[in-house]
């Protein structure tokens, strides 16, 4: 497998993505995914969730964590960036309880 240049990447990994949304409401599936990985590891043994497929492949257990991580990390992400703006003054300023201010 050749190596991609980092756009070709970034492209590559949006497009297979985008795949599994199929058109869907991606709010939805992500809304819809905690009960859907409930349902597919209900019954599993600890020692199943654990279990990785190959040495440098990922568990259930490790995947599911990193589900988690990344809504964690996004939703900070999101709140961080929600407290910046661009505003009249033409600089970003901090959104506090009061108000935009320059």
């Amino acid at each position: 497998m050749s190596l991609l240049e980092p756009g070709e990447a970034a492209n590559a990994y949006k497009a297979n993505i985008l795949k599994y949304q199929a058109g869907a409401d991606f709010l939805a599936l992500q809304a819809a995914a905690p009960e859907k990985l409930a349902a597919l590891t209900a019954g599993m043994s600890a020692e199943a969730l654990a279990r990785r497929p190959g040495p440098d492949k990922w568990s259930i257990q490790e995947l599911a964590a990193h589900l988690a991580d990344d809504e964690l990390v996004g939703a900070d992400t999101k709140a961080s960036l929600e407290m910046f703006q661009a505003d009249s003054c033409g600089v970003e300023s901090v959104r506090d309880s009061r108000g935009t201010r320059c």
